[in-house]
């Protein structure tokens, strides 16, 4: 895989035999895998607005980064729990 995403760096050969071992592995990297993919995410921005979606922190001066870190971390938590669409979407 050229461009393994956010999981670049991430060894998933111990989750070869079972969902269990993923669950696990994802549960013990899901701040690096969610910072990871927040970074691949404000990339599709302008470079200025993306330095500025990762560096502003304060959530009413940067709605949108604080929204979509928030998002991202619950689709996260939603996908290891093993949640369906339905449960996920309202």
């Amino acid at each position: 895989m050229d461009n393994p995403g956010p999981f670049k760096g991430l060894s998933v050969s111990c989750c070869r035999e079972g969902s269990m071992e993923l669950v696990q592995l994802l549960n013990t990297h899901r701040s690096e895998v969610i910072k990871r993919w927040f970074d691949f995410v404000v990339k599709t921005y302008p470079a200025d607005s993306s330095r500025f979606l990762v560096n502003v922190k304060d959530p009413f001066a940067n709605p949108v980064g604080a929204t979509t870190l928030k998002s991202l971390e619950d689709v996260f938590d939603a996908l290891v729990a093993g949640k369906t669409r339905n449960e996920i979407v309202p």
